[in-house]
């Protein structure tokens, strides 16, 4: 077990030799503007996130109505399923 994390710490010296340290940056700094990741981006904010909000609501009016019930009040009842 010591040889094996002796050879993997060897290797990763070895590996990361003259490359340089990446520094870590706030998410709110990255601006990604190349054609790749610009489009697929855009894909996500107009497309993606929405529909999952969307899809989210029902669990979270349901969280809310069982919440209520726990709490005694004279609610309707969560939905059976979701699915």
């Amino acid at each position: 077990m010591r040889r094996r994390i002796l050879t993997a710490l060897v290797c990763i010296s070895i590996c990361s030799y003259g490359q340089e340290v990446l520094t870590p940056v706030s998410f709110e700094k990255v601006n990604l503007s190349d054609t790749f990741w610009s489009s697929r981006m855009r894909i996500q904010k107009e497309t993606l996130v929405p529909v999952a909000f969307e899809r989210t609501q029902e669990a979270v009016e349901d969280l809310r109505r069982t919440a209520a019930v726990l709490r005694g009040e004279n609610t309707p009842l969560p939905s059976s399923s979701r699915f």
